[in-house]
């Protein structure tokens, strides 16, 4: 989780920069092209400087008390995942309005001094896209605009979680959140959300399935939960090798019936032994899920070929 203490200024590509943003703290990934706001590890003072109290009718700033770290960040840092533009990440935020315009106040139903979290995507609420629920799809938004991913130097430059402030733009999805829930855990909304949507509503899970969840990361513990809370009669977990097996560990408590260590154990031959055939759905995090899924089954997402 983001904390003020718990970044450091330790890599080239992750600095915190008390002058950015009229003094507003926060952590950035430096350009890697060598041009431009943020090029050799430093963004330009005054980039980005923080909105104020009665900006905008439609628009608001949050200050931020959490930020969860994803792996998505974790590859935007290690630059598997880069634009090659200097931003602000932070996608998972928890935070209390510290200025919000009146139409803004009315279209999310919150005011000053409320909890929220921050939807990663935009909506225009017009598209056809967003009245179906398809927020994702926004066709003025989609998965250009999404917050921890928008370049620092596009006004007003506070676009992610990972900074004392962030900025929120008419078209933000705002969830308001009980005011005494933890932030740090309030966090897990965008990962359990996520879990819900894998692990129950997209593959249908129905009482009795057969549930494999490939990758014991967050999402994937919590796609076994929501499976197990959907009905799911047997959940398999699988991880890779010591890194995972903490996870592996923690799998019972999120609903799984058994935890394989692919490295160690087939899963395939683990679950037809445990639960008497193969997967009605799987959740695939990782990759090679096709081979424990039978004919007809369902998954959330595309699997991968084996």
């Amino acid at each position: 989780m983001y904390s003020s203490r718990g970044l450091g200024n330790n890599a080239a590509n992750l600095a915190i920069d008390s002058s950015i943003n009229n003094s507003v703290r926060c952590a950035y990934v430096a350009r890697r092209d060598g041009a431009g706001p943020g090029a050799g590890g430093a963004a330009a003072p005054g980039e980005s400087p923080i909105p104020r109290a009665g900006g905008g009718a439609d628009d608001a700033v949050v200050r931020v008390a959490a930020c969860g770290l994803c792996g998505t960040d974790h590859e935007e840092y290690t630059g598997e995942l880069s634009g090659g533009f200097a931003f602000i990440p932070g996608h998972e935020t928890v935070g209390t309005i510290e200025a919000i315009g009146p139409r803004a106040a009315q279209r999310w139903g919150v005011a000053v001094g409320d909890r929220v979290a921050v939807e990663v995507f935009q909506s225009c609420r017009e598209c056809a896209n967003c009245l179906a629920g398809q927020y994702r799809r926004c066709e003025r938004h989609g998965i250009a605009d999404m917050y921890g991913f928008i370049p620092v130097d596009r006004p007003p430059g506070l676009w992610g979680g990972y900074a004392d402030y962030q900025y929120l733009s008419p078209d933000s999805m705002v969830l308001p959140i009980p005011a005494d829930l933890d932030p740090v855990v309030a966090t897990l909304f965008n990962p359990l959300g996520a879990g819900i949507r894998w692990g129950a509503t997209l593959p249908d899970t129905s009482p009795g399935d057969v549930v494999a969840v490939l990758g014991p990361g967050i999402r994937g513990l919590c796609a076994a939960a929501a499976a197990k809370e959907a009905g799911a009669g047997f959940v398999m977990v699988t991880g890779l090798g010591p890194r995972d097996a903490d996870r592996l560990a923690l799998a019972a408590k999120f609903g799984a019936d058994l935890a394989v260590d692919v490295a160690v154990d087939d899963p395939v031959a683990a679950l037809t032994k445990a639960a008497g055939r193969l997967a009605d759905v799987v959740v695939d995090v990782t990759a090679r899920a096709r081979r424990l899924s039978r004919k007809r089954s369902r998954s959330p997402v595309p699997l991968a070929p084996s």
